[in-house]
């Protein structure tokens, strides 16, 4: 999808709606300068935006895939364009799960080594804590 292309259509539709950069971002929940990027090309809408921005557009979501209008609906084009969005979000799901575990194991290591450094300290006494406090120190920086 080119974004100049998509924002002309974005830009051009608003204007045959009588709406405002204002008027579109408020049925959308965003800001005009999001609506303001879109439309010089700047930026795409986000995926979870296309559909809402379909709508308040009043086309299909083929055609704002598309960035033209189609003289007939064609149901085709727009289960297909559907299905593509479903796909995008899901994938973009399972990648958000994968972070969050990288975090998770993350959280986990960092434990452990608290852990173990509160046993040598156990352990060790006095001695050892400066040795700890300069390595928590040096994990700090």
């Amino acid at each position: 999808m080119d974004a100049k292309t998509l924002g002309d259509f974005i830009a051009g539709r608003r204007r045959e709606l009588g709406l405002t950069q204002a008027q579109l971002a408020a049925r959308l929940h965003l800001t005009d300068k999001a609506v303001s990027r879109w439309e010089r090309g700047v930026g795409l809408p986000d995926l979870a935006t296309l559909e809402p921005l379909a709508a308040a557009l009043e086309v299909n979501l083929a055609e704002l895939m598309t960035a033209r209008r189609q003289p007939r609906p064609l149901p085709e084009a727009e289960e297909a364009a559907a299905q593509t969005l479903a796909l995008a979000r899901q994938s973009r799901s399972a990648g958000q799960r994968t972070l969050w575990w990288a975090c998770a194991a993350c959280l986990e290591l960092f434990g452990a080594v608290a852990v173990f450094l509160v046993w040598v300290l156990a352990v060790s006494g006095p001695v050892a804590a400066a040795s700890v406090a300069s390595l928590l120190l040096g994990l700090g920086a």
